[in-house]
């Protein structure tokens, strides 16, 4: 096993996740399997950058080698393959650079346990595109390391109890870990995003949502996904509304199918593409929601210094009313 790719539930976009097949646990029913070829699980395997010093090598040869390599995960717009023993990179029109500089916050800066990034870069695709199955004319890529093991998804229906509360106490240090710096001198949204960069993750669709320059734009944008429940009378009018005080850096998608356990029972987080700086209830909220088991997000919760249950109630309600904003945006569902 190794690197994974995840969906965000209620979402068309889907990132790092399990490669599932249809009898894998926690697999969402209507969505199809991502593709993997079972070549890019084999260590045996010849990879095409085996031995070769990823530092020298020219954009288009990790592009190139991004379609040649075994696949280790492609859905929608985003590939991951692995081209070394030790090395995958992953790119598409899915994948945003953002990703690569949220995963080197969380190591450099929160010493988290991430998959280290060695390389990222926006490359060209040539005229003969085609060839590389490339939906756009430019390509992000990241190159990053191989994690060697399987999904917290996968290996859970097999775990004993001490297992699980190993596995669910590294989750909630990593929360912990998050939440307790403070960034509010940190712009918001995804690390190193395009000043119109949209915030991404769960609450804001899968088409993403602002940027927004205040805390209290963001505030106010959560809020009125409030009114919009209470005017179809989805909610009541004495619904909480949020008030937000600090950002932190989130995750936003710590589903157990973007933990890798390896082999020494050290859960490696995965998939950042959600990640980003936020208000501090989010990940709790995302947890929550995102659950594909009540059993891991309960031990989860339940190792947390600081509980948002409140806050968490808050988001629940408001998922009716992105939705709707969604539906009268775009048209669609």
């Amino acid at each position: 096993m190794g690197y994974y790719m995840s969906k965000l539930l209620g979402t068309e976009s889907l990132d790092e996740n399990s490669l599932v097949d249809s009898t894998w646990p926690g697999r969402v029913i209507g969505y199809p399997p991502p593709f993997q070829d079972p070549r890019s699980l084999d260590d045996d395997y010849n990879f095409p950058l085996d031995g070769k010093d990823i530092a020298s090598l020219s954009d288009h040869e990790l592009l190139r080698a991004l379609f040649k390599a075994p696949t280790l995960y492609k859905y929608g717009s985003v590939t991951v393959s692995r081209v070394s023993k030790d090395i995958v990179i992953k790119g598409g029109s899915g994948v945003a650079k953002s990703e690569a500089e949220n995963m080197k916050f969380a190591s450099e800066n929160s010493q988290l346990p991430v998959p280290k990034v060695h390389r990222t870069c926006t490359v060209e695709v040539p005229n003969d595109g085609y060839e590389f199955d490339a939906p756009s004319s430019y390509l992000d890529l990241i190159v990053m390391d191989y994690i060697k093991g399987s999904t917290v998804e996968r290996l859970w229906p097999s775990f004993d109890m001490t297992a699980k509360e190993t596995v669910a106490q590294q989750v909630a240090d990593v929360i912990n870990k998050m939440q307790s710096t403070v960034l509010n001198h940190m712009p918001m949204g995804p690390i190193g995003r395009a000043q119109n960069g949209k915030f991404q993750g769960p609450w804001f669709t899968g088409y993403g949502a602002g940027p927004f320059d205040t805390l209290k734009e963001l505030e106010d944008w959560c809020n009125h996904n409030i009114d919009v429940g209470i005017r179809v009378k989805r909610l009541f009018t004495e619904t909480p509304r949020f008030e937000f005080r600090d950002t932190v850096l989130t995750h936003q998608d710590l589903a157990m199918r973007n933990l890798v356990v390896d082999e020494d029972m050290k859960v490696w987080v995965i998939n950042w593409s959600s990640a980003g700086i936020y208000p501090k209830e989010f990940e709790q909220a995302a947890l929550r929601l995102q659950a594909e088991d009540n059993e891991y997000v309960d031990m989860v919760l339940g190792r947390l210094s600081d509980r948002q249950g409140i806050v968490i109630d808050q988001f629940t309600k408001i998922v009716y009313g992105l939705k709707i904003g969604r539906i009268r945006s775009t048209g669609h569902p």
